[in-house]
C-alpha cells in the first residue's frame, strides 16, 4: 500500500501516522488501512465513503470467495485420503504459527512503569484463567482489565463511550442463527486489539465453548486455510459462518467482523483517529486490553492442543492408522513451525504447506 499509494492519494507523514494511529484500533491493521486509502481518495471527489464501500468490498470479496468455497466443497475434499493425512500436519503447523504471534504482541505493551508491568502479568493471568474455564466471559474480562489500566486516572468521556459499545455487546444473545452469527462475529471484532489473531479466543470461546457449533479441529482448520491464503485472519469468520450455516452465514459473519472497523474508518478516525488514539487514557485501555487477550490466547492455545493432547490424542476419534508417527508429527512440527515463523520469518503460507507434505509422505509411507 505504501509502495503504491504514497505520493498520489496520500503523503508520506499522513500514512505513517495513519498507520501508526490504526495500530491502536481494534480490527485488522490492513482492512482498516485499505479503507481508510480509499476514504481519502474518494473525499476530494466528494464520494469518500462510497470510495470506502468500494475499497473494502475489493479487499474482502476475493479471500470471501475462496473460504467459501474450500467450506461448502468441505464434505467432498475431508473424505480424500491424502487431505487427510496432510491436514495432520497443517494443523500442527497452524499452533506453531498461533504460538509465534504471542511474543510479538507482547512486546507491543513493553513498559518501564513498575505498576504497569506487574498490572500486565496479572492481566495476562485473569485472561488465561477466564478463557480456560469460563471462555463466555472473556470479552468482558478484556474490557474490565482495560478499564482497570486506566486507574487511578479519570477516564475522558470519549474513552469511556467507546469502551461501553463491545460492553453493550457482550449481553447481546438471539435465537436465530443468523442473527446469533453476526452478533457474535461484531463483538469479537470490537475487542480485536493488538493483532488479528486476537479474534482466535473470542471466537473459540463462542463458537466452540458456548455455542457448541464447531468443535477445536474445526476451528485449528479455519485458522489453517486463513494462513495458507492472503486473508486477513478475521476471515476465518467466513469459512465458519459456511460451516454453521450455508453461504448466508458466510456473508452474515464476515459483514460482523469488519463492521466496527469500517464504521470506525468512516466516521470520527480521519479528523478525531490521530488525537483521539493519542490520549494516554486510550493507550492505558489498550494496555490492559491486549494484556487480557495475550492470556486468552495462551489458553486457546492449550484448547487448540486438547484433541490431540489432553485428551491423550484421540487416536480413535480421528481414525487414524498410524498414531506413534502422528505424535512424532505434533512434536516435531509445532516446534519447528514455531521457529521458521518466529525466527526465521518464513512465509507462514509456505510453512504449512511443508508440514502438510510432511505430514503426507509421512503417513503415507511409515
Amino acid at each position: 500500500m505504501e509502495a503504491d499509494f504514497v505520493g498520489t492519494w496520500i503523503t508520506s507523514e499522513r500514512f505513517a501516522e495513519s498507520v501508526h494511529s490504526i495500530k491502536r484500533l481494534p480490527g485488522p491493521i490492513a482492512f482498516q488501512m485499505a479503507v481508510f486509502l480509499a476514504y481519502e481518495r474518494g473525499k476530494a471527489a466528494g464520494i469518500g465513503r462510497i470510495a470506502a464501500t468500494v475499497g473494502a468490498i475489493s479487499f474482502i470479496l476475493p479471500m470471501m470467495m475462496v473460504l467459501t468455497l474450500i467450506g461448502m466443497t468441505r464434505t467432498i475434499w475431508k473424505e480424500w485420503g491424502w487431505t487427510q493425512l496432510a491436514l495432520i500436519g497443517i494443523h500442527a503447523a497452524g499452533v506453531g504459527i498461533v504460538i509465534s504471534t504471542v511474543s510479538p504482541l507482547s512486546q507491543s505493551i513493553r513498559t518501564g512503569d513498575e505498576y504497569l508491568r506487574i498490572a500486565k502479568w496479572l492481566f495476562m493471568f485473569f485472561g488465561f484463567v477466564i478463557a480456560l474455564l469460563k471462555p463466555s466471559l472473556e470479552p468482558l474480562a478484556i474490557i474490565i482489565c482495560g478499564l482497570l489500566a486506566l486507574a487511578p486516572r479519570r477516564t475522558r468521556l470519549n474513552t469511556a463511550a467507546l469502551a461501553a459499545v463491545p460492553t453493550a455487546l457482550v449481553g447481546v444473545s438471539v435465537s436465530d442463527i443468523h442473527q446469533t452469527l453476526f452478533f457474535t462475529t461484531l463483538k469479537a471484532s470490537a475487542l480485536t486489539f493488538g493483532s488479528g489473531f486476537a479474534i482466535i479466543p473470542l471466537l473459540g470461546g463462542e463458537f466452540v465453548d458456548r455455542l457448541q457449533w464447531i468443535n477445536h479441529t474445526e476451528l485449528l482448520e479455519a485458522i489453517s486455510f486463513c494462513l495458507l491464503t492472503p486473508a486477513s485472519i478475521l476471515m476465518m469468520a467466513s469459512y465458519l459462518g459456511v460451516q454453521i450455516a450455508g453461504i448466508t452465514g458466510a456473508l452474515v459473519a464476515t459483514l460482523g467482523v469488519f463492521l466496527i472497523p469500517f464504521i470506525n474508518i468512516t466516521t470520527w478516525f480521519p479528523t478525531h483517529g490521530h488525537r483521539f488514539t493519542s490520549f494516554p487514557q486510550w493507550r492505558r485501555f489498550v494496555f490492559g486490553a491486549v494484556a487480557t487477550i495475550i492470556g486468552t490466547l495462551g489458553a486457546s492455545i492449550i484448547k487448540l492442543l486438547e484433541p490431540f493432547v489432553l485428551n491423550g490424542l484421540e487416536i480413535e476419534k480421528l481414525r487414524l492408522d498410524r498414531p506413534i508417527t502422528t505424535i512424532l508429527i505434533w512434536i516435531a512440527v509445532v516446534p519447528c513451525a514455531y521457529y521458521l515463523t518466529a525466527k526465521k520469518e518464513q512465509p507462514r503460507w509456505a510453512v504449512l504447506l511443508a508440514s502438510g507434505l510432511i505430514s503426507y509422505a509421512a503417513l503415507r509411507w511409515f
